[in-house]
């Protein structure tokens, strides 16, 4: 892997772990999505009020367009699982960002993912 296909996964990654963090984020400070006895057509409007979801799903389509181009470059069972690296960076922004628990058992699992990337990548 060249120096820009991995900035190419690294930003991809990034997209991806930021738009999960964001999406959540934007839940969150909407109220809830269908708690509190809201409808669905009520939450969805909340969350495309949201500025958090709304910049969470850019990400996603951006993370998606970045995929579409890796795909045609690569072997699917190549770069997918290189990609488990949004696992890795979602945890670290869950708990970093978002102040979600970080357990021993997740820390081990976190570690287990990147090995296994690190593996995948040099094959």
């Amino acid at each position: 892997m060249n120096l820009a296909t991995a900035l190419l996964v690294l930003g991809q990654v990034v997209c991806l772990a930021s738009g999960q963090v964001l999406w959540k984020w934007g839940v969150e400070h909407a109220g809830g999505f269908m708690s509190n006895g809201r409808s669905l057509t009520d939450s969805l409007i909340q969350l495309m009020l949201s500025p958090a979801f709304v910049a969470g799903t850019v990400l996603y389509a951006l993370a998606t367009l970045i995929y579409v181009y890796l795909l045609s470059r690569f072997d699917l069972t190549y770069i997918y699982p290189i990609l488990s690296l949004t696992f890795v960076a979602t945890v670290a922004g869950g708990w970093f960002l978002l102040g979600e628990p970080m357990t021993l058992q997740r820390v081990v699992a976190v570690v287990v993912i990147a090995v296994g990337v690190g593996l995948m990548a040099r094959s």
